[in-house]
């Protein structure tokens, strides 16, 4: 099987679009997103919804657990930090809980 493995997308729409762009021409049994969805940019719903609908393993990082309320973030920067407050208002309810759900570890086959 080939796998497409990203992670780190931080919210960052432009970055994102890049990467669906390089991808389109590399056939690719599954795509495995390793955390961190959201954080410094400013698009993390269009994020979100993306890995949601598209990635076919999902795992959660520690922004996206930050955001969903799961962990402390009081040992962010102060650039994190912010981004974490901002993101929490901006996020859909239905995005908070998709990244409150996600797990941390994932075995498969």
């Amino acid at each position: 099987m080939i796998y497409i493995v990203f992670s780190d997308v931080h919210s960052n729409l432009e970055a994102l679009h890049a990467f669906i762009e390089k991808i389109q021409s590399i056939t690719h049994d599954k795509k495995v997103f390793l955390g961190d969805a959201v954080g410094y940019g400013a698009d993390p719903n269009a994020c979100v919804d993306w890995i949601r609908e598209n990635a076919d393993i999902i795992l959660a990082g520690n922004h996206d657990y930050a955001v969903a309320g799961k962990t402390d973030f009081t040992y962010f920067n102060s650039h994190a930090y912010a981004a974490c407050i901002w993101t929490r208002q901006e996020l859909t309810e239905e995005n908070k809980l998709f990244l409150s759900s996600l797990p941390v570890i994932k075995e498969e086959d």
